[in-house]
């Protein structure tokens, strides 16, 4: 009887991660390409992919360098689901038109994210999402963001006169540098208080960040979530997982108490004034009188949020702008030589930096953080570009197969900054270009990511001549985003006297 049980459990197994997906996956690899291993396809097929080009999504990037042979997506399994990436702009074109409605964020991965995100603008949905995202608008609109630009500036200064005063200038990890200006910036565009001083288990919070996501990226590859998901590290079986839960709630409730303490302080100064002097995301939530349908809780999620997000991105998208410029010496002087130019007359802003902001774009096109969507559960049938797409299939926009694209983008594989100068983006079809994804469920913080990145930029370039490590070989794998697998190491030698 157990022997006939054991093999009852072995054949619904079987069913279920094996028999069930690969007739699904045969289904949708004829519009594609595609990849099926029974339970961990994609984590063979990235590995794969990391070990033999240094990059786990090469394969994706280069779908499309045959144009007599376009694909419409690559499908795949992880777990018992199957995945169809899609790689053509009209399929992706389709898609944002679903999301947030026939199309949910899958939890298969982010269900571990989630532990830190909570209920925030990323992970709701429906009337709480829209009610949400209504309330926190007006906080990023581009004109109350222009306003955080002298702010930026200073946070930068601090952090690079820092290095400077205390000789920290050899091999710096610019990613882990940049990071203590983004979330120094974040931490004010949220609560208008400053971070240099706060500290959190005599760590930064930035270095707590860094911990928290890489923790968090490293369990989504046990073998236990795999098969159970989060309720499996929930249940504390090993050390690693009980100590990371406690450095979690710690971190929260940390968070939590500063948030209280703001929110009592301006809500105490517009009752007593009838406004409130520092501009942030609270100040704006309690005088448009919205403070009220938000809880502690929902401000911390979304201040992780806001926080996690909003450092991590942005850091990766200036440290790997860096990285480009300082491999090709022409685009380096170019650079120097706008800010120099720029730094010397008087009438110009920050704004006005045609190069710098070519290279911004470049960057975005060719690594962008966000250049590929949640992953994304079907709900019901839908249709895209003509194909039926059935419930419970996991879908992820890949725009990066887009930006790679040789239809699109002339030299696809190249960094090359001057076609965002010259006529070659200047007629670029609709969703050829999503850095911040589309949609309802667009980048509520592009603006700020942007005005931080051109800030951060000028300032780092007017700052140093930038030497990076020599023989460095980039390679790209996943954590919560793309990321180098070897630490950008770079030597820095200020340009000016800056601490006089």
């Amino acid at each position: 009887m157990i022997i006939y049980l054991i093999f009852l459990v072995l054949g619904i197994y079987c069913y279920y991660y094996l028999i069930k997906p690969f007739k699904i996956f045969n289904r949708y690899k004829k519009y594609g390409e595609g990849f099926f291993f029974p339970l961990i396809g994609e984590f063979i097929l990235q590995n794969s992919c990391l070990e033999k080009f240094g990059d786990v999504d090469y394969i994706y990037k280069h779908i499309n360098d045959n144009p007599a042979n376009q694909k419409k997506m690559f499908v795949e399994n992880i777990g018992k689901n199957i995945k169809i990436k899609l790689t053509s702009i009209d399929m992706i074109k389709d898609f944002y038109s679903y999301v947030g409605d026939q199309l949910t964020i899958d939890t298969f991965y982010t269900q571990n994210f989630k532990r830190i995100f909570g209920n925030g603008l990323v992970f709701s949905s429906g009337e709480k999402w829209k009610n949400m995202r209504r309330m926190f608008s007006p906080a990023f609109h581009f004109e109350y963001l222009k306003n955080l630009s002298s702010s930026i500036e200073k946070i930068a200064d601090q952090v690079l006169l820092e290095y400077i005063s205390q000789n920290r200038l050899h091999d710096v990890n610019i990613i882990s540098m940049i990071s203590e200006m983004t979330s120094q910036v974040v931490f004010f565009s949220f609560l208008g208080n400053s971070l240099q001083d706060i500290i959190f288990q005599g760590k930064s919070l930035a270095f707590a960040i860094t911990h928290i996501l890489s923790a968090l990226s490293g369990q989504v590859m046990e073998l236990g979530y795999l098969l159970f998901g989060a309720k499996y590290l929930k249940l504390g079986i090993f050390k690693q997982h009980r100590e990371l839960e406690n450095y979690l709630q710690e971190f929260k409730s940390f968070f939590l108490d500063i948030i209280k303490s703001k929110k009592e302080e301006l809500q105490k100064e517009y009752r007593e004034t009838g406004d409130i002097k520092q501009n942030c995301v609270l100040s704006i939530l309690i005088k448009e009188n919205n403070i009220q349908n938000l809880s502690d809780s929902d401000l911390l999620d979304n201040l992780m949020t806001f926080f996690i997000g909003g450092t991590d991105t942005t850091s990766h998208l200036i440290a790997m702008a860096i990285y480009y410029v300082c491999q090709n010496e022409h685009y380096y002087r170019m650079t120097q030589k706008e800010v120099d130019y720029y730094k010397q007359d008087t009438s110009k802003s920050i704004q006005d930096l045609p190069f710098m902001d070519a290279v911004i774009n470049e960057t975005l096109r060719i690594y962008g953080p966000g250049n590929k969507s949640f992953d994304q559960k079907v709900t019901e049938d839908i249709t895209i570009n003509n194909i039926k797409i059935e419930k419970d299939i996991v879908l992820t926009s890949y725009v990066n197969s887009v930006h790679r694209d040789p239809q699109i983008y002339k030299e696809p594989h190249s960094f090359r900054p001057q076609r965002w100068i010259n006529e070659e983006t200047k007629y670029l079809p609709p969703f050829a270009f999503l850095p911040f994804s589309s949609g309802k469920k667009n980048c509520i913080g592009q603006h700020l990511a942007m005005i931080e990145t051109r800030i951060i930029l000028f300032k780092f370039f007017d700052y140093f001549d930038i030497e990076p490590q020599k023989d460095y070989v980039l390679k790209i794998r996943y954590g919560l985003l793309p990321e180098p697998v070897n630490p950008l190491l770079f030597n820095l030698k200020p340009r000016h006297n800056k601490l006089n």
